[in-house]
């Protein structure tokens, strides 16, 4: 069997990780870590009508080109994985009856209303019907759509070719990083993000990403507790209870800080143990233009819990 190489790209605030693997064996080739000049998730993302970011997408480019170089293996798919808030997504009950057309009709024109988009063709939505028990009505589903700027389509689809991928994908980074025991869940729990100012929230039901939830208020750790205890009280969630809760991201190690949420003790994430990946999660990566100290080991969080995702 013919194994598959991807290429993974982070981009969150000024920061850019890239990581090569193969999902079958999996495991990790090259894996870098940069700091552009800008925003590059906002920069990717912007609409038509926004100041353009050439220089810093092309800085991604450039990082991207050199540790698939350092990988030397023919690369299947680029995933590109972005952050709030340059990602946004819209998630919301629709009837239950409805089509799919009428559904993403109903998502894209929330997506309009959110971003002030003028022009029909000016944004994607990638639409997920979302299998669980989330609140709803007697005749309701609950969907989300990922709004993704035509523009960054196209920026993607350049970098693909690039490197030679043979496919690409876009994605909000918080709905693909998993705990790696989910599988053994069987009910609710929490992905906590944390970046520096910006705090994401991923609500998970078993191995079913259910809600995303983002915010730039919880920069202490008694923060995330509050705002993960008005999240599951926006949902009425707070009397179902939490299986887990588990923490990511370069300020992880804030976790132990953290008071319980709905009578949790916040942990860190768990992954996958092999020899392979502890290089990625264990010793700064290289090169980094960066002197600062880059932040805790499950800053590669996203990018691993990505490719183990696309190897089962």
């Amino acid at each position: 069997m013919n194994t598959a190489y991807d290429a993974v790209v982070e981009l969150s605030g000024s920061t850019c990780r890239v990581a090569v693997g193969s999902r079958t064996p999996l495991q990790w080739y090259a894996h870098t870590e940069q700091h552009v000049a800008a925003d590059a998730g906002a920069a990717l993302l912007r609409l038509g009508d926004e100041p353009p970011g050439q220089a810093v997408l092309d800085a991604v480019l450039h990082h991207l080109a050199a540790t698939v170089r350092t990988a030397d293996v023919p690369i299947a798919t680029l995933r590109v994985l972005v952050h709030s808030p340059a990602g946004l997504a819209v998630q919301a009950p629709l009837s239950a009856t409805a089509s799919a057309s009428d559904c993403r009709r109903a998502l894209m024109q929330q997506a309009a209303l959110l971003t002030g988009a003028r022009q029909a063709g000016a944004l994607r939505l990638l639409m997920t019907e979302i299998s669980a028990p989330l609140p709803r009505g007697a005749s309701q589903q609950w969907y989300r759509g990922a709004i993704v700027p035509q523009g960054a389509r196209q920026w993607v689809d350049q970098w693909a070719d690039a490197i030679d991928a043979n496919r690409s994908t876009v994605a909000y980074s918080a709905a693909h990083t998993c705990d790696a025991a989910a599988p053994r869940i069987s009910g609710w729990h929490l992905g906590i993000g944390s970046y520096g100012a910006q705090t994401e929230y991923t609500l998970w039901y078993g191995t079913t990403c259910a809600y995303l939830y983002y915010t730039p208020l919880a920069q202490t750790a008694a923060d995330r507790a509050y705002f993960a205890a008005l999240l599951l009280n926006r949902l009425r969630l707070a009397d179902a209870g939490l299986d887990a809760a588990w923490a990511y991201g370069p300020d992880a190690s804030t976790v132990p800080n953290m008071p319980p949420i709905a009578g949790v003790q916040p942990r860190l994430m768990q992954l996958p143990r092999s020899e392979a990946m502890a290089r990625l999660h264990n010793s700064r990566s290289e090169p980094s233009t960066s002197d600062a100290h880059p932040g805790h080991p499950l800053r590669w969080a996203p990018l691993h819990s990505t490719l183990w995702a696309a190897a089962q």
